[in-house]
């Protein structure tokens, strides 16, 4: 069987042996490293999703005024057209008025001929009677 520590000139030869505090030290360098890569390639990741939120947010913002743009488009086309049926109504209504004083016109001569023609026959017919 071997000795498993070898002895040099009567001393006993320990195999140089890290301390585990330097081995705790190499850990945290190579944690630290890891995740140093780790931490950068978040970082990048966010830095992509922070430009993906910008380039929502610019689009929600042109969306938004495109938005407000049209509204405004249709509100004055409204008021147009609003202004228009209103202005129609009062046309037909100004015509329809005037059509109406018209035929009022109309009635009242055709009237005082029906009532000039009764008067003419009674007359005639009174006449008649007291001649005859």
């Amino acid at each position: 069987m071997k000795n498993p520590r070898p002895f040099q000139g009567g001393k006993e030869v320990r195999p140089k042996i890290l301390s585990v505090s330097f081995y705790s030290f190499l850990i945290n360098i190579i944690m630290s490293v890891v995740e140093a890569e780790k931490i950068s390639k978040l970082e990048g990741r966010v830095e992509e999703l922070s430009k993906r939120v910008d380039d929502i947010e610019s689009d929600i913002n042109s969306l938004r005024n495109e938005v407000i743009a049209t509204r405004n488009e249709m509100r004055n086309e409204i008021t147009s057209l609003r202004n228009d049926m209103r202005s129609e109504i009062n046309n037909l209504r100004n015509e329809m008025n005037n059509r109406i004083k018209e035929l009022d016109k109309k009635l009242d001569n055709r009237f005082l001929w029906v009532l000039g023609v009764q008067i003419t026959m009674w007359v005639t017919i009174i006449l008649t009677i007291l001649f005859k």
